[in-house]
């Protein structure tokens, strides 16, 4: 899930709680599709998504409208005609974060590594702008948060020049509590990841036994 630049308009009636935001304008990809159904415009279908039980967002690029639930926002998009991509206002990036902390810092990088990597918005894909601990097992990265929140999804980049596998095998946590356990079999460039928890920290810890290296993570959810 990428934002789209600069600011989006909202859509939704002013009498009317749920309103949408774009968060990827024009994009090749979509996610899965709960629901299509009929649609004549972007404001349709976000009235048409708000009355639908479990539906977080939509993708409009021409008729029908691509309704769809957070599962299916969360697990691999797939290749689409363009479409401008909607969610509801109250699922969106928190950038309310406070710190971060990791198990180790790789020796390998001299000054680099450090966990403010993964939280300086900086999504690039090399290893020089990631975070990265040392070789060893039970490897983690953890952001604390200014609030405890309500984490619906994580997404995460990883790099593409050294051990992208560091992030094949890894526990998604909040408060100590895992949401999600992650295993691959291939590694991932960028990917969401569900979690449904409630918290103010969340650790990656890593289930395999060498370095974890993460440039970026982004957390979406609501207070």
């Amino acid at each position: 899930a990428e934002d789209a630049a600069g600011s989006a308009a909202a859509l939704g009636p002013a009498s009317q709680e749920t309103v949408f935001e774009v968060i990827k304008s024009a994009s090749a990809t979509v996610p899965g599709t709960a629901d299509s159904v009929p649609g004549y415009s972007a404001v349709d279908c976000s009235m048409k998504c708000a009355r639908a039980g479990c539906c977080i967002g939509f993708a409009w690029g021409r008729s029908p409208c691509r309704l769809f639930s957070l599962g299916v926002f969360g697990a691999a998009w797939t290749a689409s005609d363009t479409s401008d991509i909607f969610i509801r206002t109250d699922l969106k990036r928190f950038l309310g974060i406070a710190g971060c902390n990791q198990s180790s810092l790789s020796t390998a990088q001299g000054s680099g590594g450090v966990c403010s990597f993964a939280i300086d918005g900086d999504r690039k894909h090399k290893m020089n702008s990631c975070s990265n601990t040392q070789s060893a097992p039970n490897q983690w990265v953890e952001v604390q948060l200014s609030r405890p929140i309500f984490v619906m999804l994580v997404t995460l980049y990883n790099n593409d020049n050294c051990c992208p596998e560091s992030l094949n095998a890894f526990s998604l946590q909040v408060d100590g509590v895992e949401c999600n356990r992650v295993i691959r079999q291939t590694p991932f460039m960028v990917a969401n990841f569900t979690c449904r928890a409630y918290g103010s920290r969340v650790r990656v810890l890593s289930l395999l036994n060498m370095n974890l290296a993460l440039c970026e993570l982004e957390l979406y959810g609501h207070q």
